[in-house]
């Protein structure tokens, strides 16, 4: 079985910094630059996981995590923030409904995180 995840960050960088962190493991990885486009390759792909920014320009990534797990309950939801006030962003996330929350300082544990999450 495919597991697929959903990187969703304005940030290009950080979404090849995900992709080159996945890849290896198995995992495929969809981009997406915005919750818009998120929703949209949701509908495409069947994914697993979604990697969400929180601060995204124009758009709210705490509420982006309350309508992904609305929308798709059994899709498992990391929100990441690189943000100086990060610790407060990734808190109120998991009112929002995310599974877990990461610093972007501490990308060396996503592979572990998701391993745990979607019990691979």
């Amino acid at each position: 079985m495919t597991t697929t995840v959903l990187v969703v960050d304005d940030d290009e960088h950080f979404r090849a910094l995900a992709r080159s962190l996945l890849e290896p493991i198995g995992i495929v990885v969809v981009e997406a630059s915005g919750v818009r486009d998120g929703l949209a390759s949701m509908k495409l792909h069947s994914v697993d996981a979604v990697i969400m920014d929180l601060l995204l320009p124009n758009e709210d990534g705490v509420e982006a995590v309350h309508n992904f797990k609305t929308l798709y309950p059994e899709v498992r939801v990391v929100a990441v923030s690189g943000a100086a006030a990060s610790a407060l962003y990734l808190g109120i996330s998991s009112s929002a409904g995310a599974d877990a929350a990461l610093p972007k300082s501490q990308i060396e544990q996503l592979c572990p995180l998701l391993k745990g999450l979607l019990e691979l």
